[in-house]
């Protein structure tokens, strides 16, 4: 597992109620951009978008999720290497940085 530093590149309009970028632990860069800053949203590479996902059912929603508050477009997404975690952990968010409106 390693730390990285996710973010939207520079230049990208960020709207209010938006996250900007996020602090997570992954086995690696791909996993890393595939995370959302809220636990509750999961990437699926059939349809390129975000997905609810139950917390209590693990169960995933069939239809997008169009108001997710971060980026589709995940191959735009600057991660950065901070280093390797002090232990074993799994792979979650660790920090978002969220612009509330």
């Amino acid at each position: 597992m390693k730390i990285f530093k996710v973010s939207r590149p520079e230049g990208d309009k960020i709207e209010y109620d938006q996250y900007s970028g996020f602090v997570c632990v992954a086995p690696d860069e791909e996993s890393a951009r595939r995370l959302h800053p809220r636990h509750y949203h999961v990437w699926v590479e059939t349809t390129g978008a975000w997905h609810w996902k139950d917390g209590e059912t693990g169960l995933v929603e069939q239809h997008k999720d169009m108001y997710h508050s971060w980026t589709c477009d995940i191959d735009a997404l600057v991660v950065q290497d901070l280093g390797t975690p002090s232990g074993a952990v799994l792979s979650h968010v660790i920090l978002a940085s969220y612009h509330a409106g």
